[in-house]
């Protein structure tokens, strides 16, 4: 994938991450505990502002966390342009 692919992959999965944060009255604190602390919440802000992108393993739990599938995560906006790009 090149960097400017990357970088639009990198940006959407911020927005999509800060929408469903937001959509739950969560603080990135409050997110971090729902994830029990797997990781802080200064890393999840820097997925929120698309300077770091997520491992598959903190995707699952994300997922978890917000109650929706892996998968569903996965085929979000944001994601699905990873796959169009591969």
């Amino acid at each position: 994938m090149n960097t400017d692919k990357r970088k639009q992959l990198s940006t959407m999965l911020a927005d999509e991450l800060k929408v469903l944060r937001e959509s739950r009255g969560w603080t990135l604190v409050a997110l971090a505990d729902h994830m029990d602390h797997f990781v802080t919440p200064q890393a999840l802000g820097l997925y929120e502002k698309g300077l770091s992108m997520p491992s598959v393993e903190v995707t699952e739990k994300l997922a978890d966390a917000f109650g929706v599938s892996r998968e569903a995560l996965i085929q979000s906006r944001a994601l699905a342009v990873m796959h169009t790009c591969e």
